[in-house]
């Protein structure tokens, strides 16, 4: 059994092999970073940017404490939505994935150690991501123990592989809870894991590459379930 560890992000949480998970920052109101925003507020012109950083309204120091006490009851956009990251070893793309999972209002990620999130090649591509978005520390050698709990808990698990009972991706409706799973930079998914998903997905491809980057795979695959629950 993973022992819990102190980590600087309060969401950070550990997957322990009989099912259960062992143990946050809550951002500012849109209302309240609209306020703030000086190309929101600036005036005289018909369209302007509108990106906002949400700690700019903060006083870190007094509101910390503050936050990660609160952000326990925040709920993500799509709390069903799990994306399983643990076959992933490259700091950068577990570092941008961090990033589209927090942006997309993805329910939590799973990561294959939790030393990654303090890795400056991690940190460089997340932006901070990793202090905002429910993150879960599930190593490799754990991995199928977690789908199983997962499948368990009612969770259904697509595997993002081209494989041969894959199904192209703009035909498939994914459900409400649903665990993706990406695989290895180079292996994919290998096959002991890939016979205890539900089901298979394939991104179309046309060029003489033979996969996506993962990143791009997952960032690809994630907008299509948002995509299929705000038309």
């Amino acid at each position: 059994m993973l022992k819990p560890r102190y980590l600087t992000n309060p969401y950070l949480s550990y997957f322990n092999l009989d099912g259960t998970v062992s143990s946050s920052l809550e951002s500012c109101s849109p209302s309240k970073l609209v306020a703030k925003d000086p190309l929101v507020q600036e005036q005289n012109t018909d369209n302007v940017q509108r990106k906002i950083t949400p700690w700019k309204c903060m006083n870190i120091e007094t509101d910390l404490l503050d936050t990660q006490r609160l952000s326990a009851t925040k709920e993500r956009e799509y709390p069903g939505l799990i994306v399983i990251a643990s076959l992933i070893d490259r700091l950068p793309n577990l570092g941008g994935l961090c990033r589209t999972c927090e942006i997309l209002g993805v329910g939590k990620m799973t990561i294959p150690s939790a030393a990654a999130v303090k890795e400056r090649d991690f940190t460089g591509v997340s932006v901070t991501a990793e202090q905002w978005l429910p993150m879960e520390e599930v190593p490799e050698n754990q991995l199928i123990q977690y789908i199983m709990a997962l499948k368990s808990a009612g969770w259904s698990i697509v595997a993002i592989e081209q494989a041969s009972k894959s199904v192209p991706l703009q035909s498939f409706q994914f459900p409400e809870k649903c665990a993706i799973l990406l695989g290895k930079e180079r292996e994919g998914v290998p096959v002991e894991v890939l016979n205890h998903v539900d089901y298979c997905v394939e991104i179309p491809q046309h060029g003489l590459i033979r996969s996506f980057n993962v990143h791009v795979t997952g960032s690809i695959v994630l907008w299509e379930y948002v995509r299929q629950r705000i038309q």
